[in-house]
């Protein structure tokens, strides 16, 4: 009761949320990082849950950037970056968003772009955790982090500060990165490190990547932040039939 929990990029693997969600007490606070969408078939239902549920802080991924973006434009008339969304597996997305009215689309627009890019949380152990989709450089700002990742967007897209080392300066000694976005078997792949599907921990220990490429492993990390650690790890049924 009342555990504060992460997870994240489930890209419409709808039976791992089930589970969660069914796992998780009333009381719970559960991050999810983004990328609920696109890839699997059932995004969409699985975005509107995560919106809705009360216990959800639901944090913007590229995804939900994406399909904002992508859904933007084409009320205005431009189904150009369509392409590019699908290409980036938007089409079982756009395939559930195209049958809705325009009015509905708005709204779901407003609200993706209103999620936050990253939340900070302080846990019971007075460890201080960055949450973001994409993960960061814990001692450079934003407008730092644009620079190094090439994009104006450093919290939903960037993958260059994985090569980056730690900080190890105390004033950092007590920071943690948890995120998404980059599977952890690539990430352990071009670290040097055995690939794995488990969760990886990286720089010295102060990086944790969440991301075990759900929609291709059938399987999530529900990582409990209080205790630094998996709590659980859910199988979809398509994987284990």
């Amino acid at each position: 009761m009342n555990k504060h929990y992460c997870f994240t990029d489930l890209h419409g693997c709808y039976d791992l949320w089930r589970q969660i969600k069914n796992y998780c007490d009333e009381t719970d606070t559960l991050y999810f990082l983004g990328d609920a969408i696109d890839r699997g078939p059932d995004g969409v239902v699985l975005m509107e849950e995560l919106l809705k549920d009360k216990r959800v802080i639901y944090l913007k991924g590229n995804h939900e950037h994406m399909a904002a973006s992508c859904i933007s434009d084409y009320l205005h008339g431009d189904t150009e970056f369509l392409l590019f969304w699908f290409a980036d597996g938007g089409r079982p997305t756009w395939d559930s968003l195209s049958l809705w009215s325009d009015d509905p689309l708005v709204d779901l627009v407003e609200k993706l772009n209103n999620l936050p890019e990253y939340i900070n949380y302080t846990n019971t152990k007075g460890q201080k955790i960055f949450l973001s989709h994409a993960g960061t450089n814990i001692d450079k700002s934003k407008e730092e982090m644009k620079i190094i990742e090439e994009t104006e967007l450093p919290y939903l897209w960037g993958r260059n500060h994985i090569f980056e080392d730690w900080n190890k300066t105390k004033e950092y000694e007590n920071w943690y990165i948890i995120h998404g976005h980059s599977p952890v078997q690539w990430v352990s792949s071009v670290l040097g490190q055995t690939a794995k599907t488990e969760i990886l921990t990286y720089a010295d220990g102060h990086k944790i990547d969440l991301d075990l490429n759900s929609i291709n492993s059938g399987k999530a990390a529900l990582f409990d932040l209080d205790e630094m650690k998996v709590e659980k790890y859910f199988y979809d049924r398509k994987f284990t039939l």
